[in-house]
């Protein structure tokens, strides 16, 4: 009697120590489309996976949330998207949906690396994997220990983004800085050598990338440096936006612009 009474003891401190340590992990901030989500349960990390309450997460996306309590299963649909989580397993279904029939088709499996848990009440579920099986996009700022979660990975909030933040140099952004006119004499700053963010010297007909673009250096004025933008990445900006990305960047493609030499990278 004695034996079991301890061992429910020790259970129970097991237990109350697990929850002390969901509890102080760090704090981590969610964004949707730029605006900070306020969770009644805050997102935990275990295991290296972030995990968000259930419900927030889906109709923050714009998914359509079934959950079924003998099973504890959750099933959302969202487009031609339909997932299924169970709690504490280790696989997810991804189907396609048809709205047409209500039903879901052709399902796949899905293995997470850290199952949907309940945490305080609250289910839980991992916000990577939930987010872009919707067809989200997902960054990780480790710095500042924040989740930037985009629903229109083509849309205005992510592109703005990635130019302004994902792809920008510590210092502050070009977009933010009055760019003085080609025949303009720019703000000389005291500077023999003018450096990239990454230490290397910057000298004319160096070639330099800043955001998505590359250029050519053809003059230096102290810290200040006029680059002729030529080219672009492909990858992230297709033709019919290169206007656009560049105005966000705050450089004017396919011309000469003044930049900070801590804004760009040296291309050796």
């Amino acid at each position: 009697m004695k034996k079991n009474i301890l061992m429910i003891l020790m259970s129970a401190i097991l237990i109350l120590s697990l929850g002390q340590v969901v509890t102080a992990a760090q704090v981590i901030k969610v964004f949707i489309d730029g605006t900070e989500q306020n969770y009644e349960q805050s997102p935990v990390l275990l295991n290296g996976t972030t995990l968000v309450p259930l419900r927030d997460l889906f109709e923050s996306l714009g998914g359509h949330l079934f959950w079924d309590k003998d099973s504890q299963t959750a099933y959302v649909t969202k487009g031609k998207t339909c997932l299924s989580v169970q709690i504490n397993s280790t696989s997810a279904t991804v189907s396609d949906y048809d709205p047409d029939g209500d039903a879901c088709n052709n399902p796949r499996t899905v293995r997470l690396n850290t199952p949907a848990k309940i945490i305080n009440g609250k289910t839980m579920v991992p916000l990577r994997f939930a987010s872009e099986y919707l067809g989200a996009e997902v960054l990780w700022d480790q710095n500042n220990s924040t989740i930037q979660v985009f629903s229109d990975p083509n849309g205005e909030e992510y592109l703005k983004y990635l130019v302004n933040n994902y792809w920008a140099t510590p210092s502050q952004s070009n977009s933010q800085v009055q760019q003085p006119a080609v025949n303009e004499s720019p703000k000389s700053t005291p500077s023999n050598s003018p450096i990239d963010k990454n230490g290397s010297i910057i000298q004319v007909g160096d070639r330099v990338k800043f955001s998505f673009f590359f250029g050519e250096v053809t003059k230096i004025n102290g810290g200040r440096i006029l680059v002729y933008w030529d080219s672009k990445d492909d990858l992230w900006v297709q033709d019919k936006d290169v206007t656009y990305m560049a105005m966000l960047a705050g450089i004017q493609y396919k011309s000469s612009s003044w930049i900070d030499a801590s804004d760009l990278t040296v291309q050796h």
